[in-house]
């Protein structure tokens, strides 16, 4: 039997049936096997052929967000430091874009549950006025997110662009036996969100961790390591200098009040720890 004559005798459109695939199914349901992208369980009853043969061999692909992101926004500041504010514009791209509803982007401020606008093209860039500047000037972070809806009416969202703010830490060396909060900012400084580090340092001086005070101790005795033996680094105590007064896991060290150069500077207590002696040689030091 030829393949149109199967066809005509499960649909009933004889062999002159118009080419659109007409007929409705009338047969049992729900299916009780998966066919292609017909899952089991799927109500076809009542449907033409051409809905269901399209469901099996050409299922809807679901679009999600690509990405999202505001164009040219660093996503880690240092406390003290603003986002950008007013118009901005955003970056996003689909997967399936074909699947996405025109004129559905909304612009979604995640932090204050704010939708900044809505009805957006779904191409990329587009602009939306954020507000701000937003400035933290304890860690934390700001996030926004794109929203679309898919040709079959679903909402989809993507992921968060979030900015975080940070406190910095500092190392480096220094001839000096205690440091001010001038000479903590002279030394190398990286954002951090705590201490556990691992650094090289250069020959001669002592050698000087700096970290805010909530950042806490490393563990006891292996907290300070010469990574070219695993040995552990002697780091001053109180009776090295009476500036290295505090001890937590028994690592003593200086409390110095610090104030970044942010633009909204930003006040914190920073401990010192420091190299028992001066070093001649370079040296790479893991704390942990």
């Amino acid at each position: 039997m030829s393949t149109s004559g199967n066809y005509a005798k499960y649909t009933g459109l004889g062999g002159g049936g118009g080419g659109g695939g007409g007929g409705t199914y009338t047969g049992s349901s729900p299916t009780t096997v998966t066919v292609g992208g017909l899952p089991s369980g799927s109500a076809i009853a009542g449907e033409t052929f051409t809905q269901i043969l399209q469901s099996m061999l050409v299922p809807f692909l679901a679009p999600s967000f690509s990405s999202f992101a505001i164009s040219g926004q660093a996503t880690s500041l240092e406390v003290g430091y603003p986002t950008a504010s007013g118009s901005q514009s955003f970056t996003f791209s689909f997967a399936n874009a074909g699947n996405v509803a025109a004129n559905t982007l909304s612009i979604i401020d995640v932090t204050t549950s704010t939708t900044l606008a809505s009805g957006l093209p779904v191409t990329s860039p587009e602009s939306a006025n954020i507000g701000g500047p937003f400035t933290l000037t304890a860690p934390g972070s700001h996030s926004w997110k794109g929203q679309a809806t898919d040709t079959q009416s679903t909402v989809f969202s993507s992921g968060n662009f979030t900015v975080s703010w940070f406190f910095k830490d500092f190392y480096g060396t220094n001839t000096n036996p205690t440091l001010a909060a001038s000479d903590i900012l002279a030394l190398t400084g990286n954002l951090a969100s705590g201490f556990a580090q691992t650094r090289s340092f250069a020959a001669g001086g002592y050698k000087y961790y700096c970290w805010p005070d909530t950042f806490g101790s490393p563990t006891a005795s292996t907290g300070f390591k010469d990574t070219s033996n695993g040995l552990p680094v002697a780091m001053a105590t109180v009776t090295d200098n009476a500036a290295y007064s505090n001890v937590q896991n028994g690592w003593y060290y200086a409390l110095v009040s610090v104030t970044n150069t942010a633009p909204t500077p930003v006040t914190t207590s920073y401990r010192v720890y420091r190299t028992q002696n001066v070093l001649g040689g370079t040296i790479t030091i893991q704390v942990s």
